[in-house]
């Protein structure tokens, strides 16, 4: 089993669910979900998708293992945890705690896979353990400022790194040597990978 086998699915159930949304907005049957349609879109679809993508081919581009099966019902469940918090509305925090922790997994899976590697990733790839650490960093500033509201805290420009730019970034690391790829620019060193 690959990860985004398990990832893909979830991400769009919430791209449904997000979208949906709306649909019971225009009926009048909910207020204005323009907060959880966010979370639904971005930390929901979007973080689950990167999620699946990363798990499946980091692996794959630095000659490392594949992820294990714990390791992609971890991140399942991790991507999952956005329905429970919003159906007990468990409060704004649980949102932020949720990203923080799947971005924090993220980070031990790079560097898991990385200390195992049989060759370097490409160049640009590098970045994608600085846009997952932008994602916990702005995960948990906005938490805490959930918690304990700062007026020092700018949350606009924090939830603009978490929504906005840590997507850039990522899709900067991947997309830069995908589509380099995709155009036959160059060969990919790309390593089949055994089941553990």
């Amino acid at each position: 089993m690959q990860a985004y086998q398990v990832l893909f699915p979830l991400g769009f159930i919430y791209a449904a669910v997000g979208v949906s949304l709306w649909g019971f907005y225009a009926l009048g049957m909910i207020p204005l979900p323009a907060f959880i349609h966010a979370q639904f879109m971005v930390p929901g679809f979007l973080f689950t998708f990167i999620s699946g993508f990363f798990m499946t081919a980091a692996p794959k581009f630095m000659g490392s293992f594949a992820a294990r099966r714990t390791e992609i019902w971890i991140a399942g469940i991790l991507a999952g945890l956005l329905f429970p918090i919003w159906i007990f509305d468990l409060g704004l925090h649980f949102y932020f705690l949720r990203s923080a922790l799947l971005f924090a997994f993220l980070i031990y899976f790079y560097f898991s896979r990385y200390r195992k590697r049989r060759h370097d990733p490409p160049p640009y790839f590098k970045l994608l353990p600085l846009g997952f650490s932008i994602g916990l960093l702005s995960s948990a500033a906005l938490m805490f400022n959930s918690l304990h509201p700062a007026d020092w805290l700018k949350t606009a420009v924090i939830k603009n790194y978490l929504y906005q730019d840590i997507v850039f970034i990522l899709i900067l690391g991947v997309g830069s040597r995908l589509i380099s790829a995709l155009l036959g620019w160059f060969n990919p060193q790309v390593v089949q990978m055994q089941k553990n």
